[in-house]
């Protein structure tokens, strides 16, 4: 074989072998949607549809086992990332309750829970000097 038409089929060979990457690099790629929510698992590399049926192309799943959670889902107070955006609980109102241990009604302020939810037991008011004893409060007149 001639060198010239050596070389020229070598260079069609690399043409045609970048050409086919080119089209395989554009190629739509999906992610396996293990909970069915419509949300792929983003850490779970993506391949051709035919390969893979039940997998779709949105990858932003950030728990791909709980189908309440993904991108679209609202955010409950559960202490989970609900919504995918790396923020636990985030956009609810947040409480600061403190435990009333002698159910007085007014709270130790050293036993403060800030959360989007109030434990049961733990209410608002934190002037209880005594939490131990539900006679000594602040509306008692001292004798």
């Amino acid at each position: 074989m001639n060198s010239k038409l050596l070389a020229r089929c070598i260079s069609t060979l690399f043409l045609v072998s970048a050409l086919l990457f080119t089209f395989n690099a554009n190629a739509q790629y999906y992610h396996p949607d293990v909970d069915g929510d419509g949300y792929g698992d983003s850490s779970v590399p993506g391949v051709l549809q035919e390969e893979c049926p039940t997998c779709v192309q949105n990858y932003s799943d950030c728990d791909d086992n709980v189908f309440t959670t993904n991108i679209a889902a609202g955010e409950i107070c559960n202490g989970v990332d609900d919504n995918c955006n790396t923020f636990i609980d985030d956009y609810l109102e947040i409480y600061t309750s403190y435990t009333d241990a002698d159910g007085d009604g007014y709270g130790d302020a050293s036993t403060s829970f800030t959360n989007c939810y109030i434990p049961f037991g733990n209410i608002f008011n934190s002037t209880d000097c005594n939490d131990a004893n539900d006679a000594i409060k602040p509306t008692v007149t001292e004798v």
